[in-house]
């Protein structure tokens, strides 16, 4: 998206231009996130911009700790069952206690 603001507007007017011609073509509502990375911007989809009347949720360095960290571990990317069952048992509830987690020194 770097590369189409300059062209397009901000990153929520070209979800809105791109909502608007998805439904003039198929006539359906579309959800879109929007994220400094590609599984951020599919986490802001899943579980942000489905529960917001326009269906657009940006998520971004202001917004993660208050929005996403809260969230449960299953509702991370790629994590299924066996892996919230591990992070369970280890605690780590939550994406926060995930995130906050000190990374090894080697």
């Amino acid at each position: 998206m770097t590369g189409s603001v300059t062209l397009y507007g901000s990153a929520e007017e070209i979800a809105r231009k791109i909502q608007h011609n998805v439904e003039l073509s198929t006539g359906m509502l579309s959800r879109i996130g929007i994220g400094p990375t590609k599984v951020l911007a599919k986490t802001a989809t899943d579980n942000f911009a489905q529960k917001r009347p326009e269906g657009i949720f940006q998520l971004n360095a202001t917004n993660i700790e208050r929005d996403l960290w809260p969230l449960p571990v299953s509702n991370m990317f790629m994590v299924a069952s066996r892996m919230t069952a591990r992070f369970t048992m280890q605690g780590l509830r939550t994406i926060g206690d995930i995130a906050k987690l000190e990374l090894p020194v080697f």
